[in-house]
């Protein structure tokens, strides 16, 4: 086998190998972009229903005082 068959085959794995490579950052690229839309979607929603928003934050606090007195009681 000679010099230029060889460098021809590697390129050519090359080229394969970065083919994949790029698919792969890609579909990741897309997946991230989509997930960015859902949490912007939800924070919109958030902002333009501000009872929702409330009883959310409400929600949260009692969570945390129903945590503290479980600490209080042990």
């Amino acid at each position: 086998m000679n010099h230029s068959m060889i460098v021809k085959k590697s390129l050519k794995y090359l080229n394969r190998g970065f083919a994949v490579l790029m698919v792969v950052v890609v579909s990741l690229n897309i997946e991230q972009i989509f997930h960015n839309k859902r949490i912007q979607s939800f924070e919109h929603i958030l902002n333009l229903d501000s009872d929702l928003n409330n009883k959310i934050r409400r929600c949260q606090s009692c969570q945390m005082e129903g945590l503290w007195a479980l600490n209080r009681l042990n």
